[in-house]
This record gives C-alpha cells, sequence and structure tokens, in this order.
C-alpha cells in the first residue's frame, strides 16, 4: 500500500510567541486559526523556513513524506509538460538531523543521501526536508539548524525541520513560520480506520473503542494504529486499553530508538520507573496534578545522587524524558495528559507492589476518589486480573452515598481491565455489582424530584443504561453476564426485573438476532402476566425494553400496543415517566380527515 492510500491530511495549528514568552503566553499563542497542511506547502512554495513541531506519534515524518511526495508530482507534470529539450527537474531532499551534522557541506550531503553522481546537473533542490532535530544531542542542535538554513539559502530551497514541540515551543530558533501537527478530531480517525483497513470491513469495534479512548489518550495516528492492531488481535476495548497505554509508553520512550540509529543513554524501562517514581511520589502521595519546578529538581537531584549519575548525563536523561511528550518542565512540571500520571502511578504500585504495605487498602482508597479511581484501574489492566482479595474489599467499601454505589457498579469496568481473571471471580464481581443497581437508581430517582428540578423519571433508567454500557457492555463479561441473566431473571418485583432488564441491555450485543428475539418475548410475557407490578412499574420497563429491542418488528408493536393500553388505564404514568413530549405517538388536533376513495 502506498502512501497516498492511506494519508489522512492532518490539520495544522500556526502560532506566534513573541521573545521572552512565559508559559502562559505560549498557551494563549497557540489557541490559533487551524489550518489543512497544505498550508504548510504554501509556505513551503513562498521559501519561507517552517519549524513543523508536534506530540510523539502526531505524524511528523509522514507529514514530510507526503509533502516530498506532492514536490515530486508537482516537478513531473511540469516536466512532461515543459518544452524544453531536456528540462531541469526540481526534487525534494529529505534527510535526518544526524545526516546534516554529518555532512561537511550540500554537496557531500546530496551525494551520501541519494547517490546520484552525474545526474547532479540536472536538477535543483526545491524544498529541504530535515526530520527530528531533537532526536540530536542538544549540543548539536545549533549546529544543525544553521547547516539547514545556509544548505537551503545556497540552494534558494524551501525549508522544513520536525521536532516533538516539548522543548521547540519554549525556545524557537529565530526566523522560522512556526505550525504544530494537532492530533485528529474523530472524523479523521475514522477515515484512517477505513482507509488502513479498506471497505468491507465491520467499523463496528474500532469507532467504540476509539469513543472509549478519546478522553484518556491522544488521538494521533500512532495510538490509532495501535488500536487497530489491538481490535484486529480481537482483543477488546476498554479491556486492552492498558496493553495500548503499554505499547503507546514504550514507543514515546524510544524502546525502538536503538534500532534507528539514535543516541540513547538510558534504556526506556529506566525513564519509564523514573517516571513511575516520580507520579507516585511527587504527584499521588502529595495529592497534587502539578508540582513545582523546584519540586521537581529536588526529586532529579536526589535520584541523580541515589543512583551515581554524574551531572550531564543527568541534565541528558531529562532532556530525553521530557522530548517523550509525556511531561511538561516549565514553572510547574505537570505530565502531559491526567491518564499519563495514572499509568504511572499504577506503574509504580505494580512493580513495587510486595514492598507497599497495605497495597489492596491503598487500591481501594484511590479507587473510591474523584482524583484517583484510574490508577486502580490500571493496576489491574497491567497484572491482567482482579484479585480476589481486592474484590472484596472493593464491596465492602462503607456505602456513604450515591457516588459510591455508583462506583461499586462501575467495578465491572475493572473486571474487564482484569480480562484474565477466573470466571468464578467475574461472576462474583456481576453479582456483587448489580445488587448495588435499586440503590443507584433510588437515589437518582430522589435527584430528580429535587424542589428546581422536573425531570422525568424515566431519565434515572436511561442514565443505569449508560453506566451499564461502560460498565458490562464487554465481551470478556458476557459469558458470565448470560449465566448471571438467566440465573436471576425474574419479574417479581421492579428490582428484581430493573436489573434483569439491565442486564439484558448489556448482552445485547452478544446475542444472536434469534435468541435477543426470544429473551425479549420472554421479558414481555412475563411483564404482562405480573400481579405484583402497578402500571408505572410496568410502563418503565416496557419503554426500556423497546430500547432493548428495536429490530423485532412484532415484539416492538406488542411493545407499542400494551404502552397504549396503559396510557388509557392510567394516563398519569406517561406525565410522570417521560418528558413532555411523549414519546407516544399522538393524535393531531383539529378534524379527522376523510378517507380517500382509495382507503374505503
Amino acid at each position: 500500500m502506498q502512501l497516498s492510500d492511506y494519508f489522512i491530511e492532518p490539520i495544522v495549528a500556526t502560532f506566534d510567541i513573541p521573545p521572552g514568552a512565559e508559559v502562559s503566553q505560549i498557551l494563549m499563542a497557540i489557541k490559533r486559526k487551524k489550518n489543512p497542511l497544505t498550508k504548510v506547502e504554501a509556505l513551503l512554495r513562498a521559501k519561507k523556513p517552517i519549524m513543523m513541531v508536534g506530540d510523539v506519534g502526531t505524524g511528523k515524518t509522514t507529514a514530510l513524506a507526503k509533502m516530498a511526495i506532492d514536490v515530486l508530482r508537482e516537478s513531473y507534470i511540469h516536466a512532461t509538460r515543459s518544452e524544453a529539450g531536456t528540462p531541469t527537474v526540481e526534487l525534494p531532499v529529505v534527510v535526518t538531523a544526524a545526516q546534516i551534522v554529518a555532512a561537511p557541506d550540500k554537496e557531500a550531503l546530496i551525494s551520501n543521501v541519494l547517490a546520484v553522481g552525474s545526474f547532479l546537473p540536472s536538477f535543483n533542490v526545491k524544498c529541504l526536508l530535515v526530520d527530528a532535530i531533537d532526536s540530536i544531542p542538544t549540543e548539536r542542535r545549533e549546529e544543525a539548524i544553521q547547516k539547514a538554513k545556509l544548505f537551503a539559502k545556497e540552494w534558494d530551497s524551501g525549508l522544513v525541520i520536525t521536532s516533538r514541540k516539548t522543548s521547540f515551543l519554549r525556545n524557537p530558533p529565530d526566523g522560522f513560520e512556526r505550525v504544530e501537527l494537532l492530533p485528529f478530531e474523530f472524523r479523521q480517525a475514522i477515515d484512517l480506520f477505513k482507509k488502513i483497513l479498506g471497505p468491507g470491513k465491520d467499523f463496528d469495534s474500532l469507532c467504540e473503542g476509539l469513543e472509549r479512548i478519546k478522553d484518556q489518550i491522544p488521538i494521533v495516528p500512532l495510538s490509532l494504529i495501535l488500536l487497530i492492531e489491538l481490535v484486529e488481535k480481537g482483543q477488546e476495548v476498554p479491556a486492552s486499553v492498558t496493553e495500548l497505554y503499554e505499547r503507546y509508553m514504550d514507543l514515546a520512550l524510544g524502546r525502538d530508538d536503538k534500532g534507528k540509529g539514535i543516541e540513547v543513554l538510558f534504556d526506556y524501562i529506566i525513564k519509564q520507573r523514573f517516571l513511575a517514581t516520580l507520579a507516585f511520589y511527587e504527584f499521588l502521595q502529595k495529592q497534587r496534578l502539578a508540582i513545582p519546578a523546584a519540586d521537581f529538581d529536588a526529586f532529579v537531584t536526589e535520584h541523580q545522587e541515589e543512583f551515581g549519575y554524574e551531572a550531564p548525563t543527568m541534565a541528558t536523561f531529562i532532556e530525553e524524558i521530557e522530548r517523550a511528550g509525556l511531561i511538561d518542565i516549565g514553572d510547574e512540571v505537570t505530565f502531559r495528559h491526567g491518564s499519563f500520571l495514572d499509568y504511572f502511578a499504577a506503574f509504580f504500585i505494580s512493580d513495587n507492589r510486595e514492598s507497599i504495605g497495605g497495597l489492596n487498602e491503598l487500591l481501594v482508597d484511590l479507587y473510591f476518589t474523584d482524583q484517583w479511581a484510574d490508577v486502580t484501574f490500571f493496576y489491574i489492566g497491567l497484572k491482567r486480573l482482579m484479585p480476589d482479595i481486592l474484590l472484596t474489599k472493593l464491596f465492602e467499601k462503607p456505602d456513604t452515598g450515591l457516588p459510591v454505589a455508583i462506583s461499586k457498579f462501575m467495578i465491572g469496568r475493572l473486571l474487564q481491565a482484569g480480562w484474565n481473571s477466573r470466571p468464578l471471580t467475574k461472576a462474583e464481581g456481576i453479582r456483587k455489582a448489580f445488587a448495588q443497581l435499586p440503590s443507584v437508581r433510588d437515589r437518582f430517582n430522589m435527584l430528580l424530584k429535587g424542589p428546581k428540578l422536573d425531570v422525568p423519571a424515566l431519565f434515572s433508567d436511561v442514565i443505569v443504561l449508560g453506566l451499564t454500557d461502560s460498565s458490562f457492555r464487554s465481551g470478556t463479561l458476557s459469558k458470565e453476564l448470560s449465566k448471571f441473566y438467566d440465573k436471576t431473571f425474574s419479574v417479581s418485583n421492579i428490582d428484581e426485573a430493573s436489573n434483569s432488564l439491565t442486564a439484558l441491555w448489556a448482552l445485547k450485543p452478544y446475542l444472536t438476532d434469534e435468541e435477543l428475539s426470544t429473551k425479549a418475548e420472554k421479558f414481555l410475557d412475563a411483564i404482562s402476566r405480573s400481579e405484583s407490578l402497578i402500571p408505572i412499574d410496568k410502563a418503565r420497563l416496557l419503554l426500556i425494553l423497546s430500547l432493548t429491542d428495536k429490530e423485532d418488528k412484532a415484539i416492538t408493536k406488542s411493545i407499542g400496543r400494551k404502552l397504549k393500553s396503559i396510557s388509557k388505564e392510567s394516563p398519569a404514568v406517561f406525565k410522570a415517566l417521560l418528558p413532555a413530549k411523549s414519546l407516544l405517538p399522538e393524535k393531531k388536533a383539529g378534524r379527522p380527515r376523510k378517507a380517500s376513495k382509495k382507503t374505503k
């Protein structure tokens, strides 16, 4: 497959940073106008030097390759239309920053890179494209930039230099137009899926996986390709989201850099453990999301002394860490994304679990906090299983209100992360989680009946279905959830009936049409025959059942008839359950039209 077959036009942002700008000014400067990559190509044709920056995985190298292809295409078209005997061809020159440093002059660069020999006089250099200026040692970068500018000036060509953005946002070189490659938007991600996988593929799993991770990890080509890799292997998101993070971090921290000939002073595992220790001691233990630069410097000094590193070596190490695009170092030090902090804190706990006292108690405490709940999620994901003792302690957490009840129901997410857990562990987690649902529904209903609210009661059920999607709509749990449904199916009271229907909702994607219709028909019959359910409870269940099984038209019509029957017998029921504009069909006002002759 050629690059043009799967290339998705990235979005770039132009920005201008005043000299000596503070971090806050930088952030304001890059809330900027968005343009397609063709904006960069227009600057290139105008021969303006360009510094193109982006986070890890945004596709800087691929963007350079696409620009080179476009230049070649234009050159070919021009050459074929030329009436001259031997037209001069204008070509792009694509090199790495290391190749720029190694070349004594532009002729040597051309000879080493292109090996063109006697072909030299027949072409001009249209543009010089230099990749990964941040991959060479800091002390050589200015030399590389000045050489690239000199070569481009001597060739009278355009110039583009790429870099991960961490360093060059704060200290951009003078005389360059600055642009940033932005993460993909949802639409672009779907387009990439379609181009890579081709026609006739089912994108539902990828779209669902993307929806679940879009707020957890940067949506860049790297993470999207890793997502495709996981889904193609039959692994599930979010069950495999931790593996996605592991692969992403390995690549960001340079696990494969040695194979590319890039100088790496520290093994990626050492970098990973440095970040994990930083996340645990300076962020999680001190309950903060940002730390002063002075605290970071003190931590680095302590780390340097503990492991006996020389100061220059440590400085290079920190530079490599920042280049990975996982942390920002300025007046304050932060992890680039909140989920990165959670992941590295979980990595530390997992890596040191034998020496951490009260491990399970710590994980329980973290899970039931708004800020650190995903640390527990990543910890279980790194282990690929849910320890039985941890599951027990999570459900032993005292019930102090709606947030705790919701968190207990959402333990299904932890079971998904621990996809390799024993079936009995999964079954026990499902049973205990669904036991929380009556409390969750009742408390939501109480909130909806507040003095300043006028929210239909069915909204609490809709909210529960949304929570169920995230917690239990999972292939890794479907087998145990199906057994739970068959074992506990009941409509003897509204709580048991609601629990059964919620389990059926979660199972829907994993049942055949025939299986779903059979279960829905059984549910419909049980609701109709029940003498313990009052009209409003029957209406609630029927409305949710209509959402669960829309495929079977016969069942849908039967549900509609029963809802109309309840509406006639108890008109007030639907005013309490539904929004002002009823979901039921309404008769139009005014005199009914006479039937046409054809319909008589």
